[in-house]
């Protein structure tokens, strides 16, 4: 007889697969006869299953806040950059106004040259889960003198640059991708354009996630 071989697929598990097949496994490891010198394990078995779940439960929750705390930073944002604009307005209306009394204040005006050279890395790029299945929400710091944003994702290897593809392009410094594998590890990076492609910014740090 051919000796048997145990598989798990561990690797290709999500954590919330894995998950629940410990909780499988542990159900059937209490109550099992055919192994008994396993059932001796079932205790000390359900304390490693039981820190896992901790953990995860911890992770998906910081998760959660992460995605919470995003949506009141991009409402707040909003709020700002309203406040911005009206006083730019009211900066706008002023009668003989000059680009000296605008800069006086911090306002730059139409007209007023773009960076030359290349773009800067953009920074502070992260992953949050989205609304729905197969949704990940996108956040970072936006780029001065940038016209769009390039997106790239990787499913594999991200130290292999073969393994990037591209994903789209956006204006905002922020982003939804959606139609990917739930329970998958992604991971995505961004670059800000420039009017000419040899000015464009180098890619940001990778980030990483389990599409939900």
């Amino acid at each position: 007889m051919a000796k048997l071989t145990v598989k798990h697929d561990l690797k290709n598990k999500s954590d919330t697969q894995l998950k629940q097949y410990s909780q499988n496994y542990m159900d059937l490891l209490a109550k099992t006869t055919v192994f008994p010198t396993l059932t001796a394990g079932a205790t000390a078995y359900k304390a490693v299953h039981d820190g896992f779940s901790a953990a995860l439960g911890g992770a998906n929750q910081a998760v959660e806040t992460a995605r919470q705390l995003n949506i009141v930073k991009d409402n707040s944002r909003g709020a700002l950059e309203l406040a911005i604009t009206q006083n730019g307005h009211v900066v706008e209306s002023t009668p003989n106004v000059t680009s000296d009394m605008a800069m006086s204040v911090g306002f730059g005006v139409k007209g007023d040259a773009v960076p030359v050279g290349k773009l800067g890395q953009v920074q502070n790029f992260s992953l949050t889960t989205g609304d729905n299945p197969g949704e990940v929400d996108a956040h970072w710091d936006a780029v001065f003198g940038r016209n769009t944003y390039e997106h790239q994702r990787c499913t594999t290897d991200p130290s292999v640059e073969a393994n990037w593809q591209h994903v789209s392009t956006s204006g905002a410094s922020k982003t939804t991708f959606t139609g990917q594998p739930s329970g998958s590890r992604v991971w995505h990076r961004v670059l800000a354009n420039a009017s000419k492609a040899a000015n464009n910014g180098p890619w940001s740090q990778p980030a990483t996630i389990i599409v939900p």
